[in-house]
């Protein structure tokens, strides 16, 4: 703390004494930035390729670079796959292969499962498997690094945004300034909105066998944009409505 506060004023000073009491807040600041330090080597720790392959004395890196089958014997110049069984008995007979932890991608189906996805937690997938057969702790990481740095990066934006608009407004002033205060209010406005969005396709309709083939007979419901959103306003105050239009041909 001493050579950290040799670098901070003395309001800067308070602020952190204040934060590090805080002892929820600064452990969990501490386990976000391990977990996201550690999400940011995704591809080592949850890979459907391995870490590191020998193979008759020569080392790969299969993580880092894509090489084809022939290398390890096959006669495939597609990439190889390191499930298959010629290509782990050829590695396996004159070398080694060292895996990620985690042996899945976060788009890895698993398709030796043996019963229906989705999966419970088990040894080989420790969270189970999604409705795809997919490892839910390779997604978790992948999404995990995909939320932080897409975060981070729209705070720099923000940022560069914020202090190049107030820049402007500064040095011009006038109606300048009165323009992006404007503009400031309107998104601001829009931001507090929180519409939560009905979708809604424009009528249903009934489908009945004429001959060889269907036709549409008669609709069966009408929207009421009103009396739905009417409805719908004892439970959210906040609504917005997108309809559709129907694009089906139909024969005159």
């Amino acid at each position: 703390m001493s050579g950290l506060s040799l670098k901070l004023s003395a309001l800067n000073q308070r602020r952190w004494i204040n934060f590090r009491r805080n002892g929820r807040g600064f452990w969990s600041l501490w386990i976000i930035l391990v977990l996201f330090v550690l999400s940011l080597f995704a591809e080592f720790i949850a890979n459907d390729r391995p870490i590191l392959v020998s193979y008759k004395d020569s080392l790969f890196v299969p993580v880092l670079r894509t090489y084809p089958e022939t290398v390890f014997g096959g006669i495939f110049e597609t990439e190889a796959n390191y499930r298959d069984d010629f290509v782990v008995k050829a590695i396996s007979a004159d070398g080694w292969m060292l895996w990620p932890l985690v042996p899945f991608r976060y788009d890895t189906s698993d398709f030796d499962l043996g019963k229906p996805a989705p999966t419970a937690p088990d040894a080989r997938h420790w969270l189970g498997t999604d409705t795809q057969a997919r490892d839910v702790l390779a997604r978790l990481i992948y999404g995990f690094r995909l939320s932080m740095v897409f975060a981070l990066a729209l705070t720099v934006v923000s940022s560069i945004v914020g202090i190049a608009a107030g820049a402007v407004q500064g040095y011009f002033g006038g109606r300048t300034d009165l323009f992006f205060q404007r503009f400031i209010e309107m998104a601001r406005t829009a931001e507090r909105g929180l519409f939560d969005m009905l979708f809604a396709a424009d009528t249903q309709s009934a489908w009945t066998a004429e001959g060889d083939g269907m036709k549409r007979q008669h609709y069966v419901a009408w929207l009421e944009p009103f009396t739905l959103m009417s409805a719908l306003s004892g439970y959210t105050t906040n609504i917005g409505l997108a309809s559709t239009a129907t694009t089906t041909y139909e024969e005159p």
